[in-house]
């Protein structure tokens, strides 16, 4: 059940941004033909060619699916 309320949003998202142009040209997510790889080439390419560029690089990653994560505990008593 969860799945197919997870993939109905994801479709009207998808719908909801390119309607308003909210769409950013970097943005992967939730576009068909995007996938994760292409993504993770993208950012390795950006810090390869700003390296040499002789440019400062910092790179912050985030592990954020676990914040959302909910577990619900029953108790007897």
């Amino acid at each position: 059940m969860s799945k197919t309320i997870e993939r109905a949003l994801a479709s009207q998202g998808a719908i909801f941004i390119m309607m308003n142009s909210l769409d950013n040209l970097f943005q992967s997510t939730y576009k068909e033909l995007h996938s994760m790889e292409a993504a993770l080439v993208r950012v390795q390419n950006d810090i390869l060619r700003a390296i040499d560029n002789k440019e400062l690089v910092m790179l912050l990653l985030l592990y954020l699916s676990a914040a959302f994560d909910t577990t619900m505990f029953l108790y007897q008593s």
